[in-house]
């Protein structure tokens, strides 16, 4: 009971908190908009998904890749949460999203590989790119 009475206390804190202004702009039209912490925080969110340049101290320009949790934060509240439903392959174990996106992209090219080849055995992609040894990729266990 009481882990629940301070989370709740957090949470009011954290939304007084969200909810208070911390900058503000000249419209063009004269007005003045308001941003609370909770927009700002959103925009972060949006530039870490589309990528965005950073100006460094000595002038140069570096260019940020969009980062993959931001994509994923902003599909889940825009899209709401995707249940991830978990298959097992031949030894049992269960599949990752990862591999069945791999075997699936790899089938796809070897499909497109032989309509353009004309034949079943050349040009095929292998499981594993040569410079992983495995479906862990040498993550396992870490």
């Amino acid at each position: 009971m009481a882990k629940k009475l301070d989370s709740k206390l957090i949470t009011q804190h954290l939304e007084t908190l969200a909810s208070q202004v911390v900058d503000t702009s000249l419209n063009p039209d004269g007005t003045v908009s308001a941003f609370t912490r909770s927009e700002k925080l959103a925009e972060v969110i949006w530039q870490r998904a589309l990528g965005w340049p950073e100006e460094l101290a000595n002038g140069e320009t570096k260019y940020h890749k969009p980062e993959t949790w931001a994509i994923a934060h902003i599909l889940e509240r825009l899209e709401g949460r995707v249940k991830i439903v978990e298959g097992t392959d031949e030894t049992g174990k269960k599949d990752r999203i990862r591999d069945r996106m791999r075997e699936l992209t790899r089938s796809t090219i070897n499909d497109i590989t032989d309509s353009v080849s004309g034949s079943d055995s050349e040009g095929t992609v292998s499981e594993y790119p040569p410079d992983m040894d495995g479906p862990d990729n040498g993550t396992e266990g870490s």
